[in-house]
């Protein structure tokens, strides 16, 4: 209405604010603007100022020429229009205008309240979320322990599901994508296959109490064929085993390895 765009007139709002409240002023700057905020189209809140009729008449006085003679004569005839309408009101019926302002005001503030709840919840769960992802310094996954211990499949690839049978045999096993102690870190992401999925991390107190474990349990036994078969014959080495609550098979890499530290 005044021909101002909306950011130069806060800046000079503020300006004139910062004067009032000058402590030598003796002035309140609340009996002239009144500050706020509003949720803007983007859902984004914004800063603002209601103007009192002194507020008004500041604004005005600030201005010269048409700009000004027109607002001052729009914002006159409004205040004279509500001073018309209230005349004509009891005073009940304006102390309830009042009560209804102050609940639309109550309403607005449950509203901002709530909004900051939400992105206070959402922030925590991008928290959590993240932590999901985050693979603790210094742990290992099931992969490369396995290949660190040598403990290789009869496909000769590090043995992850044996690792993380030992982890349960231990007790320190955990699926829970999040779970995180000092012996595990289970975390989403790209497995060795190239998939998502849920990869536990160990720690290095994880890693030597399954070392210590292996020590004292770990013993594969030899199955060998008992018929001919294809190219082997009755006789030969079929696989080397370990059963624990299921049968595990290695390749001879890691029997001989674990056959020598015996």
């Amino acid at each position: 209405m005044i021909g101002k765009e909306h950011s130069n007139l806060m800046r000079d709002i503020r300006g004139y604010v910062g004067i009032l409240d000058d402590p030598d002023s003796n002035l309140n700057s609340a009996e002239f603007f009144i500050a706020g905020s509003y949720i803007d189209a983007q859902n984004q809140e914004r800063s603002c100022f209601e103007l009192t009729r002194k507020g008004c008449d500041m604004v005005a006085n600030k201005m010269t020429g048409e700009k000004g003679v027109r607002f001052t004569a729009t914002y006159v005839s409004k205040f004279e229009e509500m001073e018309k309408q209230l005349q004509k009101l009891s005073p009940l019926e304006v102390m309830q205008m009042a009560v209804n302002q102050l609940v639309e005001h109550e309403k607005e503030l449950k509203s901002l309240k709530k909004a900051d709840l939400m992105l206070e919840t959402n922030i925590n769960e991008l928290r959590e979320d993240f932590k999901k992802y985050k693979v603790r310094l210094g742990d290992r996954s099931s992969f490369i322990v396995a290949r660190d211990l040598v403990l290789f499949s009869n496909n000769d690839k590090p043995h992850s599901n044996f690792i993380d049978c030992v982890a349960k045999k231990l007790k320190i096993y955990s699926g829970s994508v999040g779970d995180q102690n000092e012996y595990i870190n289970v975390v989403m992401e790209n497995t060795h296959q190239g998939t998502a999925g849920v990869t536990v991390h160990y720690s290095e107190k994880a890693v030597n109490l399954m070392k210590e474990y292996l020590s004292d349990n770990f013993k594969m036994e030899i199955e060998y064929y008992k018929n001919n078969y294809k190219q082997h014959k009755k006789g030969d080495i079929k696989e080397y085993v370990y059963k624990a609550d299921k049968k595990f098979n290695f390749n001879k890499k890691t029997y001989d390895y674990y056959l020598k530290l015996r």
